[in-house]
């Protein structure tokens, strides 16, 4: 499962959709799961 900030997804999000087809992500934000 891949890991990442609640701004890194935003700043990335198209590269976060081609993740999202290949393995779950888990998105966080101040250290808490959001997503």
């Amino acid at each position: 499962m891949k890991i990442l900030g609640a701004s890194d997804a935003k700043n990335r999000f198209g590269e976060l959709l081609d993740l999202a087809r290949r393995e779950p992500i888990q998105i966080t934000k101040k250290g808490r799961k959001v997503a």
